[in-house]
């Protein structure tokens, strides 16, 4: 993707389905005021760090793609309200979910989680 795209700071929101990225570009993260990212149905296999600079963004689409790993970083992404990570490579999902109070919907079907973790069990009852 251009690196000029980090210059469009009044974006809301992005589509990126369904166009064989590989990974997220780092001129996503600077895009300061950007609250819907859409990266469903691609080949991405992790998630940078860097995106946890979107501090507005309340939705994020990462269905259909090729993650492993579920970082803690996410969780501290504290306006995230709908995370989409069904149909990807995933074998286990962090502790640190049970803290992420803005959390509405956590879309983890079609992975490979054989256990959730105890604190999210918890948190879920409450």
């Amino acid at each position: 993707l251009p690196t000029q795209l980090s210059n469009l700071e009044n974006l809301k929101e992005l589509f990126l389905h369904h166009n064989n990225l590989k990974e997220i570009s780092l001129s996503l993260c600077k895009l300061p005021n950007l609250e819907i990212l859409w990266l469903g149905n691609n080949n991405i296999e992790r998630i940078p760090y860097e995106l946890q600079n979107l501090k507005y963004l309340k939705r994020l689409h990462l269905d259909n793609n090729l993650i492993v790993n579920f970082p803690d970083f996410l969780c501290s992404m504290s306006q995230l309200e709908i995370v989409y990570l069904n149909q990807n490579r995933l074998e286990n999902i962090s502790r640190e979910v049970a803290k992420m109070n803005s959390l509405r919907r956590l879309y983890l079907h079609n992975n490979r989680i054989r256990a959730l973790p105890r604190e999210l069990v918890d948190h879920m009852q409450k």
